[in-house]
């Protein structure tokens, strides 16, 4: 029984306790309360104050609307609606009252003229001391100049293209191929010289229990003769790789070059882009803190309100996105000029306009192209390529061998018999040549020499010889005449390639040439439609200050007005970029000036 009893209780003493804090909660406190009375009072009265300077505005009688804004104004002296009105209305008043200036104010003016010019003389003077005291303390200015953070220099096109050139890591290897290719070309200029081999030799030993030794100093030479125009063609052929090499140098650059202008022509539009946006921002700012104001205090509605909110906020988010565009540009030029820190450039100007014709940027194309030339040389060199193929597969190949030098052999003194006599060095030589010739796949080969050599230790005179070989090997050269057939593909391929490649470059002219037109006509349609627009928005700027137009209605003009702006920007872009495109297309940088 107690328990259920003190349960009871227990149950009872939550819910009144839950009941007594909800009925202090419900009565605020006397001070509280008589805030939120003032507070709606204040409210009440600027209302009354706005509604009857609005019934004055539409009775154009402006003096007394203007007191009465100015009333409200006492209640919420931060009010921008309010503050707009005033200066709208004073402008109106000023528009359709003109007043003739009084004595006064003609007095004030030249007074205030008289102060300005004041103002500058002592301005001037002060600039004059400081000159003097920098002059006569140079530690001091010096200081100050270090203070100062130094401003980060800004860098022109011409720079950008120049420090991308010395971190392009395909231009150093080109450079490095160019040094390859002139080493090689002396390699087949050298096979058309002689060989000579230089030697000498020490023996000894011991023959029949006698001891002996020797020495030998030699020159050996070998000189081709004849080898079917073989080498010759090497040589033109190797002059032809050097060409290839040095016009793929300037292929490498010219589009280095077309990669640094298309990043820096975006790094400048995209700031240029992000101007526009912040200004549009500012002046929705504007707009956005009137529509706020005229909201609280009952004037504009809340559809309005929210409209020039919902504009406001989309401006501010292409800000962000203008913002991070321009990072990212500048990001995309930092990596064509292969750098790692963030760059400032010039701002790109106003593009003065050149007249260009589609028949002279073929023609030039045709001339100057380095992919056409490269693809005319690969057409010469594996020309060359087949016809050492053919010197190869059905040429005799002659040579002159040859060799001469003092030789000696013979015993020690102490082996020596008591009539020899000690043996000096004497001459030797041997001369010959040798032919090979080449019969469907297999090789034929003679060789004569005619050689006279010192006697050895067991001899007494020394030997004389001519001698007459014949050699023939059977099917050893079948390679050769299989290298034929594949240069002459070869040759065949580079004729379709070079075909292929001048197609290539005539449309890649044609389409840029028609991106330079465009570019033209979207910067003479951006121009007409900014100055109409920007037109609109003045007109609709008056007819917001005269009551005409709502906020949002300027906000969308303006907005309208910025598209307008970025897409002459655009252009502008898009014309650098094109004639950048078109110089690498005809193959010379800045032929054509922008």
């Amino acid at each position: 029984m107690n328990r259920e009893i003190y349960k009871k209780i227990r149950q009872n003493l939550k819910f009144f306790a839950a009941a007594f804090l909800i009925f202090t909660l419900s009565l605020p406190p006397i001070s509280l309360a008589q805030e939120n009375t003032d507070k709606r009072s204040v409210q009440e009265k600027f209302r009354q104050c706005i509604k009857e300077a609005k019934v004055y505005y539409e009775e154009k009688n402006y003096q007394k609307a203007i007191d009465k804004w100015k009333e409200a104004l006492t209640f919420q002296p931060k009010n921008e609606f309010v503050k707009e009105s005033i200066k709208s209305t004073e402008k109106r008043m000023s528009k359709k009252i003109e007043k003739k200036p009084s004595l006064k104010t003609v007095k004030k003016k030249s007074e205030k003229l008289a102060k300005t010019k004041k103002k500058k003389r002592t301005k001037t003077k002060k600039h004059a001391r400081k000159k003097k005291e920098a002059k006569k303390s140079p530690k001091k200015s010096a200081e100050k100049k270090k203070e100062a953070p130094p401003e980060k220099r800004k860098l022109d096109l011409e720079e950008c293209i120049a420090i991308a050139a010395e971190n392009h890591l395909p231009l150093l290897i080109a450079k490095k191929q160019l040094k390859l290719a002139e080493f090689r070309l002396l390699e087949a200029k050298r096979k058309l010289g002689p060989t000579v081999t230089a030697k000498w030799e020490i023996s000894g030993g011991q023959v029949v229990e006698r001891y002996y030794d020797g020495e030998k100093i030699t020159f050996e030479g070998k000189q081709p003769i004849f080898y079917g125009g073989e080498l010759i063609f090497s040589v033109k052929q190797a002059k032809i790789n050097l060409e290839v090499v040095k016009t793929d140098f300037g292929r490498i650059k010219n589009e280095m070059i077309l990669q640094v202008k298309k990043a820096y022509y975006s790094l400048d539009k995209s700031k240029k882009t992000l101007k526009i946006q912040s200004k549009l921002y500012k002046r929705t700012k504007e707009f956005y803190d009137i529509a706020r104001g005229g909201y609280e205090a009952g004037v504009v509605s809340y559809i309005e309100f929210l409209e020039v909110n919902s504009k406001y906020n989309q401006i501010n988010f292409q800000v962000v996105s203008a913002e991070e565009d321009l990072s990212v540009a500048n990001l995309l030029l930092q990596q064509a000029m292969n750098i790692e820190e963030e760059v400032e450039i010039a701002e790109v100007g106003e593009p003065g306009i050149t007249e260009l014709n589609l028949e002279d940027c073929f023609n030039l194309a045709y001339l100057n192209r380095p992919e056409i030339k490269i693809r005319r040389l690969f057409f010469e060199y594996f020309e060359y390529e087949e016809k050492i193929a053919k010197a190869r597969a059905n040429f005799p190949r002659v040579d002159l061998l040859g060799s001469y030098g003092n030789t000696r052999e013979d015993f020690l003194v102490q082996d020596l018999a008591d009539k020899d006599h000690p043996r000096g060095l004497g001459p030797e030589y041997y001369v010959g040549t040798k032919i090979s010739l080449p019969l469907w796949g297999s090789t034929l080969g003679y060789s004569y020499t005619q050689e006279d050599w010192q006697p050895v230790v067991q001899t007494l005179h020394g030997t004389a010889a001519t001698t007459h070989r014949m050699t023939l090997s059977l099917l050893d050269k079948l390679e050769d005449i299989s290298k034929v057939h594949e240069a002459e593909l070869e040759h065949m391929r580079s004729q379709d390639e070079m075909d292929k490649k001048k197609q290539e470059i005539t449309l890649e002219v044609k389409e840029t040439f028609f991106k330079y037109k465009k570019a033209i006509l979207l910067m003479n349609i951006a121009k007409s439609k900014i100055d109409f627009q920007s037109k609109q928005v003045e007109i609709l700027e008056v007819k917001c200050e005269l009551g005409e137009a709502q906020s949002s209605d300027v906000i969308e003009e303006m907005i309208r007005l910025a598209e307008e702006e970025f897409s002459y920007v655009q252009a502008i872009s898009d014309y650098f970029t094109a004639i950048a495109a078109l110089n690498k297309a005809v193959g010379l940088d800045d032929y054509f000036k922008a």
